[in-house]
C-alpha cells in the first residue's frame, strides 16, 4: 500500500512524511522548517534527474518496508546510508560544477566571474 502512494504522487514528499511521521518535534521543527526547501533545491539541482534518482526510489521502498514492518533499527541504517549516499551525490555534483567553473574562468555566484 505504501509503494503504490509512493509511486502515485511521484515520491516527492516521501522525506517530509517519514519526518512528519517521526513525531519529533525538534525534528520536524529543524528538517521541515528551516532545511526543507534547501533541501528540496539539492536534490531538484542534483539529484532528480540523475542517476541517483532511481536509486534513491529504491532506497525509500526498503525504508517504508522496514517502517511496515515495525523494525526501527534497520529503518534508521537505512536511512542513514540513504542519507550519506545522496549527500555524497550532491558534494561530487557541486565538486564537478566548481571545477568546471574554474576551467571556463566562471562562476555560479552572481556577480563574480
Amino acid at each position: 500500500m505504501a509503494l503504490l502512494i509512493i509511486k502515485k504522487k511521484g515520491d516527492l514528499d516521501f522525506h517530509y512524511k517519514v519526518i512528519l511521521g517521526s513525531h519529533n518535534a525538534q525534528l520536524i521543527q529543524l528538517i521541515c522548517g528551516q532545511l526543507y526547501h534547501l533541501v528540496r533545491m539539492y536534490r531538484c539541482q542534483f539529484g532528480m534527474h540523475s542517476s541517483r534518482a532511481s536509486r534513491a526510489f529504491s532506497e525509500h521502498a526498503q525504508i517504508i518496508e522496514a517502517i511496515s514492518d515495525r523494525d526501527g533499527e534497520l529503518a534508521e541504517m537505512l536511512m542513514r546510508r540513504h542519507i550519506a549516499a545522496s549527500r555524497k551525490n550532491i558534494e561530487s555534483k557541486i565538486a564537478l560544477q566548481l571545477a568546471a567553473e574554474l576551467k571556463t574562468g566562471t562562476t555560479s555566484v552572481q556577480g563574480e566571474k
